[in-house]
């Protein structure tokens, strides 16, 4: 009888074993299909599809604030002048230290068989916690018959802004660099950028 019972006690602890295993076993592939279904991270190097696209998380591996315009649908406005047309849009960016910018982006192209290179110059922003900014980096122009993407940056010495006023004046058409000759075609839009 004792053996009997002794080899009762030692099926019993043998079969909650195998179960305790087997519930370890569909917890961990539970787990693992769980972080296999995780939501992929929405990442682009394109500017104006960083704008225009608010699912957008990182541009260029940085964290991404989009913008509205106000009075406008969507996040982009599209100016014209003299055959040269940008459609473009702000948004801003975090790195992962901390460094803000504000990036104008979008797309340019200059439809002026006659004109220089082009692009967009002769504007303002200013963000509704005061800042101005200026000595931005990215101004790349476009020549005739070409398009390009536009993505200029500054710097943010504050949070990043609620909102961000855009005085957009001139165009600037490079007529002669080397005699520092320029032609600017007048735009006079104003605009104003509100984080969603």
């Amino acid at each position: 009888m004792k053996r009997f019972l002794i080899t009762f006690v030692l099926t019993g602890i043998m079969i909650l074993s195998a179960c305790s295993s087997a519930n370890e076993s569909e917890e961990n592939q539970s787990d693992t299909e769980t972080a296999d279904e995780q939501v992929e991270v929405k990442e682009t190097n394109d500017p104006l599809e960083a704008v225009q696209n608010d699912e957008i998380e990182y541009y260029d591996g940085e964290e991404v604030t989009h913008y509205t315009v106000e009075d406008k649908e969507g996040n982009t406005v599209t100016a014209k002048t003299n055959g040269y047309e940008i459609e473009f849009g702000i948004i801003a960016t975090e790195t992962a230290s901390g460094e803000r910018l504000i990036h104008l982006v979008g797309e340019q192209k200059n439809d002026n068989a006659d004109a220089g290179e082009m692009n967009i110059n002769e504007f303002t922003l200013e963000t509704s916690e005061g800042e101005k900014l200026k000595d931005g980096f990215g101004y790349d122009g476009v020549g005739s018959g070409n398009k390009g993407k536009v993505d200029i940056q500054y710097d943010l010495d504050f949070d990043i802004p609620k909102e961000i006023d855009m005085n957009f004046k001139a165009v600037i058409e490079t007529i002669d660099e080397d005699a520092q000759e320029f032609d600017y075609h007048d735009v006079d839009e104003e605009y104003t950028f509100v984080k969603q």
